[in-house]
């Protein structure tokens, strides 16, 4: 099933919702006449990674790629230019993490929903992404065709998206962190399991 954006016929009903991630997405697409496509950026070191993901996200219509980066730097500007709803982000240029990146993007526009594109699923850096505001996390070898898609999708609505392998890990060390904890007395209620 494709969700597509549809255009207002008028600007009541985005009042009622004014301040939700919709309603940010909304205004941008109208302001720069995309109503009916999700705009994406991609920024990673890593060029011919880009490019193959641009080459990917072109084929599908109802994605409209808005900018292809390599620098962090350049994808804090790019972002402030170009307004997409989603971003998919390298987990790391150089030696620079992704976290302060996310922070800054999302600061300027609260709606964009950002993905952190990584090589390993580090439960160190996944959560570090989640806690500066990503909403999906993904391992690059991991990824197929239409997991990516579908990922892209699950943020555009509101989800927060993880690659299989990624939970497993998020899981691992969650639990780990449980263990450290008491177990809670008769009269507590008991932890839920994830």
């Amino acid at each position: 099933t494709m969700y597509r954006e549809t255009p207002d016929s008028s600007e009541e009903p985005l009042r009622q919702h004014s301040g939700t991630l919709d309603d940010i997405r909304h205004r941008a697409y109208r302001e720069q006449s995309r109503e009916d496509t999700v705009g994406i950026m991609i920024c990673d070191k890593d060029r011919l990674f880009v490019e193959g993901i641009a080459a990917l996200i072109e084929q599908w219509d109802e994605f409209d790629l808005l900018a292809k980066i390599y620098s962090y730097d350049d994808a804090i500007e790019a972002a402030k230019e170009h307004l997409p709803a989603v971003v998919l982000l390298g987990a790391r240029v150089g030696d620079t993490p992704c976290a302060p990146v996310i922070r800054d993007i999302l600061a300027f526009d609260p709606g964009v929903c950002i993905m952190v594109l990584a090589s390993s699923g580090d439960s160190r850096e996944v959560l570090d992404a989640l806690r500066a505001g990503a909403m999906g996390y993904g391992v690059r070898n991991e990824l197929s065709v239409d997991r990516l898609r579908g990922t892209i999708w699950g943020m555009v609505c509101g989800e927060v998206v993880f690659d299989g392998s990624i939970r497993t890990h998020l899981q691992e060390a969650l639990l780990a962190s449980d263990s450290k904890v008491p177990a809670p007395s008769d009269g507590e209620p008991g932890l839920l399991k994830l």
